[in-house]
């Protein structure tokens, strides 16, 4: 037999050989083929989760619209809102505006109304101190050594142009007395009141040869008022309950106009 002829037992030795590595190939492709099958699965389990993915992101976008919806709907009220807020600060500006306006009206009206009232009362008040003053004129100058005789009130001259109205004149002969009567004695009215004294003869020309003597009255009045009454050469005189007083001491000296 030759060496390299072929016998039963090498064919089957070759076949052997040949089916082991047949069955070696075969586990091969069945391991592959379980891997392929669990690769597939992980594939299915990965679209799924994709899948899953996909439908969350689908809700969250569904979501996100219905939340940007709930947006436009919140703006919208505020809008609304921003509107009434417009008009009821408009009305409430239009109420203010007609209450202030109505309330200056009743003010002004209430002012007018005191006004009113404070002359009448001042009028009254000051026609009460004039004939609690005239009354004693007479008297009271005559004991200062002024012989007036006669006593009138609210003489009134238009001859300087305006009106020129005194309260109270005491006159006889040659002496006269211009007095003032004031209820509340105010440093103005004294400076008026020499004015008023200088243009007197002009305003009154039957008095224009008299010598002239001005007089203050008053109810209330604080002392340094008095003061400067008395240098500015006027008499004094104070209205005590129901009596009236020369407050010049026998020093004074009137100035004569």
């Amino acid at each position: 037999m030759k060496k390299n002829e072929l016998t039963f037992e090498k064919v089957w030795l070759m076949f052997q050989e040949t089916d082991k590595k047949f069955q070696e190939l075969t586990e091969r492709f069945r391991e592959t083929d379980e891997r392929f099958k669990e690769t597939a699965e992980r594939f299915k389990q990965t679209d799924e989760k994709f899948k899953q993915t996909d439908e969350r992101f689908k809700q969250t976008d569904e979501r996100f619209k219905q939340t940007d919806e709930k947006f436009k709907q919140t703006d919208e009220k505020f809008k609304q809102t921003d509107e009434r807020f417009k008009e009821f600060e408009e009305k409430w500006d239009r109420i203010f505006e007609e209450s202030r306006k109505e309330f200056q009206k009743r003010v002004e009206e209430n002012r007018r109304e005191i006004r009113e009232i404070k002359a009448l009362f001042t009028d009254e008040i000051g026609e009460i101190v004039e004939a609690l003053v005239e009354s004693p004129l007479v008297k009271l100058f005559n004991e200062r050594g002024i012989q007036v005789k006669q006593t009138y009130q609210r003489a009134l001259s238009r001859r300087t142009g305006r009106d020129v109205e005194v309260d109270i004149i005491a006159e006889d002969g040659m002496e006269v007395i211009v007095v003032e009567v004031k209820t509340t004695l105010r440093k103005r009215d004294i400076d008026k009141f020499i004015e008023k004294l200088k243009i007197f003869k002009e305003a009154f020309p039957k008095y224009k040869e008299n010598h002239v003597y001005g007089a203050i009255a008053y109810l209330n009045g604080r002392t340094e008022l008095t003061k400067y009454a008395y240098k500015k050469g006027l008499f004094v005189i104070k209205v005590i309950n129901e009596n009236a007083k020369i407050l010049n001491d026998e020093k004074f000296r009137p100035l004569t106009f």
